[in-house]
């Protein structure tokens, strides 16, 4: 079943956002993002997140005398996630025009995430820029809430002097959510700090930067991960049956672990998680706090 054909209107009467869901949409191309990255093995990657606002109120609002953007900012009215990495090459645009891919399954994806970008979002624009027989391509796609809920992609074009990257645009962002979304930029950046708290604090060659387009607000993500949400992080090597591994030990908030865990992780990626015993458990930590360890080999 091609995702281009997908009937997106009957898809979207079968399925609803709840509102304690609504940056599962943001999510899944900040995670789609990050895994480009992986795939391209590139030495410095950078997933860049923009938070659109309705800047036309604070022009209102200064013209009849308040102050432009100064306060508490407009509720967003959309997001543009940019990244370095591969792009929607054959193998990757293959996957994304298929529902139900098991592509990603080795890393915990269903195949049907990108669906959910119309759940939360009217319009959805993907500037994709990848290799292909020694030449750098552009792939153009749309995606409209309307009434045939179109798509229009086009046939890529040969561009030249580009790196290869994606710009996910997701607009218009649906009036019910707009009214449950945190509208300040700090706001937003530790409900996505919260959801990749495993990754960003593994991550190595990954930067995630946030900006908020209201008043230009720049947030590094991993840099707040360690200085809001990480107490501690201890690194130690091991020898297990004659193989070394890399362990690193993590104290953290209970709002983003609630439980003792292992994480396996290779090349800074989280590929499996197991709860730890209590029995395991030795180290007494001052109340409320828990720890996560994370093993790389």
């Amino acid at each position: 079943m091609l995702f281009d054909r997908i009937d997106y209107n009957h898809w979207l009467r079968q399925h609803q956002l709840a509102a304690k869901n609504r940056f599962q949409p943001l999510y899944e191309a900040i995670e789609n993002a990050f895994n480009a990255i992986e795939e391209s093995n590139t030495a410095c990657g950078r997933v860049d997140i923009l938070v659109l606002r309705d800047l036309k109120q604070a022009t209102l609002r200064a013209e009849s005398g308040n102050p432009s953007r100064i306060g508490t900012p407009e509720c967003p009215t959309g997001f543009v996630v940019t990244d370095n990495g591969v792009g929607l090459d054959e193998r990757n645009w293959s996957s994304f025009t298929t529902a139900y891919t098991p592509h990603k399954k080795a890393r915990g994806g269903k195949g049907v995430g990108r669906l959910t970008y119309l759940l939360a979002f009217r319009s959805v624009v993907i500037d994709s820029y990848f290799k292909s027989a020694g030449k750098t391509w552009l792939r153009h796609l749309e995606i409209a809430d309307d009434a045939e809920g179109a798509t229009t992609a086009e046939e890529p074009s040969e561009v030249v002097g580009r790196p290869t990257g994606t710009t996910v645009k997701l607009g218009l962002l649906r009036q019910q959510l707009q009214n449950q979304c945190p509208k300040r930029a700090d706001a937003i950046a530790g409900n996505i700090v919260r959801h990749f708290f495993r990754r960003l604090t593994q991550m190595r060659d990954i930067e995630c930067v946030l900006r908020d387009e209201w008043d230009d607000t720049f947030l590094d993500l991993r840099k707040l991960c360690r200085q809001e949400y990480v107490y501690e992080q201890t690194p130690e090597t091991i020898k297990v049956l004659g193989k070394q591994f890399h362990v690193t030990h993590v104290r953290c908030k209970p709002s983003v672990a609630g439980r003792h865990e292992a994480m396996l992780c290779v090349g800074g990626r989280v590929v499996k998680e197991k709860p730890i015993p209590p029995a395991f458990t030795v180290t007494v930590k001052p109340q409320g706090q828990r720890i996560l360890k994370s093993v790389e080999r």
